[in-house]
C-alpha cells in the first residue's frame, strides 16, 4: 500500500476536503441514507432531507454534475456532511 501524502492525509482528517466537488451522485447518494435513517413522517421530509432534496433538485434543474461545498448554504453544507460517506 502506497504512503499517504500530505494531500490524503488532510483530507482524511478533514471531510470538507474529501467534498470540495461533491457530484450529483455524492448528494444523491447522502439524501438516500438520510431517507433511509430518516423517512418522512406524514409526508413530510427531515429537515436534512429537504435540504439534500434542495441541493439534488437544483443540481438537475441546472443540469450541474458537481457543486462546490463551499457554495451550498451552512444548512445545505452541514446536512451534506452529515449523510455523506467519505471517498476511498
Amino acid at each position: 500500500m502506497p504512503a499517504l501524502t500530505q494531500t490524503d492525509h488532510n483530507t482524511r482528517l478533514d471531510p470538507t476536503k474529501a467534498f470540495a466537488m461533491p457530484s450529483l451522485e455524492d448528494i444523491q447518494h447522502a439524501l438516500q441514507r438520510c431517507l433511509a435513517a430518516e423517512p418522512p413522517q406524514a409526508s413530510r421530509l427531515s429537515a436534512d432531507a429537504s435540504a439534500l432534496a434542495t441541493v439534488y433538485a437544483e443540481m438537475n434543474y441546472f443540469r450541474t454534475t458537481e457543486r462546490r461545498l463551499e457554495a451550498l448554504p451552512e444548512r445545505q453544507r452541514d446536512a451534506f456532511l452529515r449523510w455523506a460517506e467519505p471517498r476511498q
